[in-house]
């Protein structure tokens, strides 16, 4: 069972995402799929926070990329705003971990018209 089913939650958006490396100063790692962290997807500040569920590996190491399914924790912030192509930045507290971008919006709540 996939975590995203555990959580019962369904993905809103599928993402490409690249982990900084440790030299890039990106976090010590590995990424494992289940991993929650906030995002800056352009609030002026505010930060979504979001579960990752990794596509085709449990883990990724700093460095690496990986195709993520993500679902936030509040979606409707989103509404209307992603489209294919947006990028955002993955953060741990502070600090920036990763950057994205979208490859699909699953919601369609959350689909720019």
């Amino acid at each position: 069972m996939r975590v995203a089913e555990m959580a019962g939650k369904k993905p809103d958006i599928e993402a490409e995402i690249r982990f900084l490396s440790v030299k890039e100063s990106g976090g010590p790692g590995p990424y494992r799929s289940g991993l929650r962290t906030t995002h800056d997807l352009g609030h002026g500040g505010a930060l979504s926070d979001a579960m990752h569920v990794f596509q085709d590996n449990d883990q990724v190491s700093p460095g690496g990329t990986v195709l993520s399914r993500m679902s936030f924790l509040v979606p409707e912030v989103e509404q209307g705003r992603l489209y294919n192509g947006f990028a955002f930045t993955v953060r741990e507290g502070n600090r920036i971990i990763g950057h994205g971008r979208v490859t699909k919006v699953l919601n369609q709540d959350l689909q720019r018209r």
